[in-house]
């Protein structure tokens, strides 16, 4: 059986960067936005426009 793995892009995002040992100041500044923003994004309590969700995730070499 398979089982499906619902997980916010946000979820994946934080695992990655984690296991990247990437902080939010660092991705912050690759993104060109406040550790603020990168904060509220990752905790969903903001959700970005599409293209800065494809951005962050090819940063952390997401597909």
């Amino acid at each position: 059986m398979i089982r499906r793995m619902n997980r916010k892009w946000y979820e994946v995002a934080r695992q990655v960067m984690e296991t990247q040992e990437i902080s939010q100041e660092e991705m912050a500044e690759r993104m060109g936005v406040t550790p603020g923003a990168v904060g509220h994004w990752l905790n969903g309590k903001r959700e970005p426009k599409i293209e800065v969700i494809n951005r962050f995730l090819t940063e952390l070499g997401l597909p």
